[in-house]
Order: structure tokens, then C-alpha cells, then sequence
């Protein structure tokens, strides 16, 4: 979607990080922000920063895991800013360590919001776009959604569902000749700055990107109606491992320390759902 003057453009996980680094984005193009986030501290912050620069800017608090605030927060929108054209399903949470070292209950949250929060956003509101035949949604993925990172298994898992999901999703539209302006990007990036990546180090090849570098790469991606963004290149080495013999497949992720790189986290702990 090239321009976006006074399209409704909704982010979830809004106020911080990926989330906020778009919304300056869509901010600054003129379109309406609406921001839903569970954290009203940031979300106040986030508002107030985007109204300096000129944003028409709504914020809503919001637990994109709860399907009952999701539809509340959809009849808001609709009553006080209008049905939307581009959706952002960004919210999300992380945690490190070996599977069964993980507590059950974190097992639950990750995939609760990190899913199952994107769907019941896409569920509440994808039909604003079916209607007009128009707009754009992108999903956060992960370069940890195209192959398996030792010692992130749920969060490798939800983002290898939210790329099942989205993909899925454009099949369907594109069954629908009438639907052809619809358009979904999935962003796969590699770690990124944020508060849940604390003590991480960059794979080889790779370094830890600044969410307003990936928020403009993401929107430069949607501009152009791109299908995936994946950043790095070296990303796609993830792909080999899927086609290698595990023996070869696991000596490429040791050459790269993949396996190694998430030894020192110390990031955004269990409890901070929502937030990017």
C-alpha cells in the first residue's frame, strides 16, 4: 500500500519497540494510529510522543491473549476511529531456556499471545478489510519461524505458526479474484534490540538491529507490497537445516553459535505480555 494518508492503521504491542518504530512510520505519512497495548504507562508515553509530530494517534489498552477484549476493543475502534485498512499483529513475548527447563505457565502465555493473540486480532479485524476489497496486514514473524533456535523452542514454535497463519491467509485471499488488493507481509527478522533480547549475542553473520531499523525496513516492505522480509541474508541459512542431514544441519548452527547466543540472556521476564 503505497500511501496511507488517513488510513486507519491499527498495532498491536504499539507503544514500544518494533511496534512504536512503525507507528512513527505510519505517523509521519499521515494515517490515523491506533495503538493497543497492555501496558498504559507506555501506551500514554507512546501517544503523547506520536501527537508531537503532528500523529493523529488512538490508544487502547488491550490483552491481545483475552478474545474478550479483543472484540471490545473492535467495537472501540470502530465507534471511535472508523473500521481499519492495515492491521500489524506485533505484539509479543519471549523467554529463553531449555524446554523442559521452561514452566509450564510460560509455555501457555507465549503461545496465547503469541498466536492465539494474533488470531483473535486477525478474527476481529480482518472483516473491515474484506469489506472495502482493500488494505494491508502484516505479521511479526521471526527468523526463528523458518528454523528451530536451540533454547527458544515455544517462541520458535508460535512465530513458525504465525508464518503457517499468514501465509495461509493470503491463499485464501488470493482464491478471491475480487480480493486481489488485499495485501499480507510476514517479517522475519533476526534478533532485534528490544527488551526481551537482554544478554543476547548476534549469531556469526549477524548483528542485533535496532527496532527503528526494522520498523523501516518492515514499512519500506509494505510500501512496495512486498510478501516476506527476512533480515539478514544470512538468514536463510536457517532454511539449509531443513534440507541437510541433522548431523551436517547441527554443525552449521554451531559454525554460525547459534547455539550459544542466547547463554547470557537476561531479557524481559515472564509477566511482560504485549510488549515488542
Amino acid at each position: 500500500m503505497k500511501d496511507v494518508t488517513g488510513k486507519v492503521t491499527l498495532i498491536t504491542g504499539g507503544a514500544t519497540g518494533i511496534g512504536y518504530a512503525l507507528a512513527t512510520h505510519f505517523a509521519r505519512d499521515k494515517a490515523k494510529v491506533v495503538l493497543a497495548d497492555i501496558n498504559e504507562k507506555t501506551l500514554k508515553k507512546a501517544a503523547v510522543e506520536l501527537r508531537s509530530i503532528g500523529a493523529e494517534v488512538y490508544p487502547f489498552i488491550c490483552d491481545v491473549r483475552d478474545r474478550a477484549q479483543v472484540y471490545k476493543l473492535a467495537s472501540q475502534v470502530h465507534q471511535k476511529v472508523g473500521t481499519v485498512d492495515i492491521l500489524v499483529n506485533n505484539a509479543g513475548v519471549a523467554y529463553a531456556g531449555k524446554f523442559m527447563d521452561i514452566p509450564d505457565e510460560i509455555h501457555q502465555e507465549i503461545m496465547d499471545i503469541n498466536i492465539m493473540g494474533y488470531m483473535w486480532i486477525t478474527k476481529a479485524f480482518l472483516p473491515d478489510i474484506l469489506a472495502k476489497k482493500k488494505g494491508h496486514l502484516i505479521f511479526l514473524a521471526s527468523a526463528t519461524g523458518l528454523g528451530g533456535t536451540p533454547k527458544l523452542s515455544t517462541y520458535s514454535a508460535s512465530k513458525h505458526a504465525v508464518i503457517g497463519l499468514a501465509e495461509t491467509l493470503r491463499w485464501e485471499l488470493m482464491m478471491d479474484k475480487s480480493l486481489k488488493d488485499i495485501h499480507i507481509t510476514i517479517a522475519c527478522p533476526a534478533f532485534v534490540a528490544t527488551a526481551m533480547v537482554k544478554g543476547v549475542k548476534a549469531p556469526r553473520g549477524t548483528r542485533l538491529f535496532t527496532p527503528e531499523e526494522v520498523g523501516g525496513k518492515i514499512y519500506e516492505a509494505m510500501k512496495a507490497d512486498k510478501a516476506m522480509l527476512i533480515m539478514p541474508a544470512t538468514v536463510y541459512l536457517e532454511l539449509l537445516t531443513k534440507l541437510l542431514p541433522p548431523r551436517l544441519a547441527m554443525g552449521l548452527i554451531r559454525f554460525m553459535k547459534v547455539d550459544t547466543c542466547l547463554d547470557d540472556w537476561t531479557g524481559q521476564k515472564w509477566g511482560k505480555a504485549g510488549n515488542k
